[in-house]
């Protein structure tokens, strides 16, 4: 491997701090340009990897970034704070690809090596990695998932919602009106939800409300 001279990691350093402004104040075409630049002087910077993958997944280029981010893995210290929510972001690159397994798979490395709540909270990708089950129909896995982001995040229609959801599917009709009635008085939006007018209707006719 070639080395890279102080002189080219020095201007690699100052052009990432200049990325970082320009991302901050929104600019993130001129971002991207900088980090790009940043990057042929020093290849093997994992946080400017991080970050220009995470401003392309912004952009909404979800496979350039899914591609920065896990090379940004190769270079990051195993122990570096800011992995979670590289394996956070490749997790959601992959379901914005429809590759419901593999993202899957990378929230639960997010959530399983979760040091803190940053810009993304655990709650948050709990939500995220149960609609992911929902979506393969692993009804018992969502309601594992979205019982603890409940626990953590407190009250939140999009949980009972989901959770209303999952219930039903594994035919736990009480639980599920629960957490349907529960989304809906909390978030009064959900009352024209079809989806949730059609299971509810469907629950009423079979259980007792009491």
């Amino acid at each position: 491997m070639k080395p890279v001279f102080d002189i080219d990691r020095w201007k690699s350093f100052l052009r990432s701090w200049k990325a970082l402004a320009l991302y901050a104040f929104g600019d993130e075409d001129k971002a991207v340009y900088e980090l790009r630049s940043c990057l042929r002087l020093d290849p093997e910077n994992g946080l400017n990897l991080r970050t220009l993958g995470k401003i392309l997944v912004s952009k909404g280029d979800y496979s350039e970034g899914l591609e920065k981010l896990k090379e940004a893995l190769r270079y990051l210290r195993p122990n570096d704070k800011s992995v979670p929510e590289v394996f956070a972001y490749i997790g959601y690159c992959y379901y914005e690809l429809k590759e419901l397994d593999a993202a899957a798979h990378f929230h639960e490395k997010a959530i399983n090596s979760w040091v803190k709540d940053g810009d993304l909270k655990k709650a948050d990708l709990l939500y995220s990695l149960g609609r992911i089950y929902l979506r393969q129909k692993s009804y018992r896995e969502a309601v594992d998932v979205l019982e603890q982001g409940l626990a953590l995040k407190g009250k939140e229609p999009l949980f009972h919602f989901g959770l209303g959801v999952a219930y039903y599917e594994i035919g736990q009709k009480e639980e599920s009106l629960h957490h349907l009635e529960t989304a809906s008085r909390l978030d009064p939006q959900y009352r024209n939800n079809e989806t949730m007018q059609r299971l509810v209707e469907d629950l009423e006719g079979k259980i007792s409300i009491h």
